[in-house]
């Protein structure tokens, strides 16, 4: 139920205005773990419940190691499906990748930080992940489908203002 209340909840605000750290906020409280979005370079996108958002890639690189952490991405992003870092055999917490999509593009990363502790079965925070890092793949959409309105808007109004050169500054005003 948890589980169904979180992922519902993420999709409403995917249909609003709202941000990237806003949707990982709200995914991080609903897991009780840190959760960082990475893009493709691992630099941080969003984080939540986490002190330093570094602190989970250094983790993951202790875990996997670093050659194999470029694998586990590529992993990641070749599949298209979330999969665990499991934890040390000392214990510890392990980490749930899933991959950011934006259309037929891998854009980053959602990392998030599971403890032993978690109430969630196996598989829960995996599918968890999954939904919100889809979640956030729909919010940087939108910020790029925004950016490329904008650019084309103004690449029609160099051209309006080229092609005729005698426009009044009101016509002007009007194209912008």
């Amino acid at each position: 139920r948890n589980l169904v209340a979180m992922c519902s909840n993420l999709s409403v605000l995917s249909a609003q205005s709202t941000d990237l750290t806003t949707i990982t906020e709200v995914f991080a409280a609903s897991v009780e773990s840190g959760a960082v979005v990475l893009a493709r370079g691992l630099n941080v996108l969003a984080h939540a419940r986490i002190g330093d958002p570094d602190d989970i890639v250094k983790h993951l690189r202790e875990h996997a190691g670093t050659s194999t952490l470029n694998l586990v991405l590529t992993a990641v992003a070749r599949n298209r499906r979330a999969l665990t870092v499991p934890a040390n055999k000392g214990g510890g917490e392990s980490v749930a990748i899933a991959p950011v999509s934006v259309g037929s593009d891998v854009v980053g990363y959602l990392l998030v930080m599971s403890s032993p502790a978690n109430d969630m079965s196996e598989d829960m925070p995996l599918l968890a992940t999954e939904h919100a890092a889809m979640v956030c793949g729909v919010v940087l959409g939108r910020g790029l489908v925004l950016a490329a309105a904008a650019g084309q808007a103004r690449q029609h109004l160099i051209a309006a203002l080229l092609i005729r050169r005698d426009r009044d500054d009101g016509e002007v005003d009007r194209l912008a």
